[in-house]
């Protein structure tokens, strides 16, 4: 019965582990699906991002900044992170602050799902959860489009139906219709 029992409890604990949902620990969510979809009906900025990443670890304040200033009209940052290591993570998160939601993907099936391809890589949904816009890569010197896009799908911009350009082939702002 004892072995019984063991193997069991291993095998619980190697399922955990290595378990293909995502791990919010601040929000409570199982999953990165669950998460999104309890968001909707408001702004959802949801990036992907790494511990190695130079510019991920720039975005951190930026995005703080923005979900500060925008909380109250409707926007709510999701956070992917890619590490495999659960630990690299933490450390990240201990330097750089985040105010928003932050899920654990080892295995990146999230971003396979999302076909990512460069760290950071943000994805801008409007209210019905239709991915609007897809930031590759963060420059601070950007900082301003990117809140422009945040504004536009927020409609708080009046004047906001132009497109933003694409100036830079390795760090696209696109909009998917």
């Amino acid at each position: 019965m004892r072995i019984i029992l063991r193997t069991f409890i291993a095998w619980a604990l190697v399922s955990l582990c290595t378990s293909t949902t995502f791990n919010a620990e601040a929000s409570g969510k199982a999953s990165l699906s669950e998460a999104l979809e309890a968001h909707r009906g408001k702004i959802i900025l949801l990036d992907f991002w790494a511990s190695w990443c130079g510019p991920c670890q720039r975005s951190f304040p930026w995005m703080n900044k923005m979900l500060t200033r925008y909380e109250a009209d409707g926007l709510v940052i999701v956070s992917v992170n890619l590490d495999k290591s659960h630990e690299d993570a933490t450390n990240f998160l201990e330097q750089n602050n985040a105010l928003f939601e932050v899920f654990f993907d080892p295995l990146g099936e999230g971003a396979r799902s999302y076909d990512v391809r460069t760290m950071p890589t943000s994805f801008l949904l409007d209210r019905s959860g239709k991915i609007v816009a897809r930031h590759r890569g963060f420059l601070t010197s950007k900082e301003s489009i990117y809140e422009h896009s945040l504004v536009k799908a927020l409609a708080l911009d009046r004047g906001a139906n132009e497109k933003i350009p694409n100036n830079e082939s390795n760090h696209k702002v696109s909009y998917e219709n």
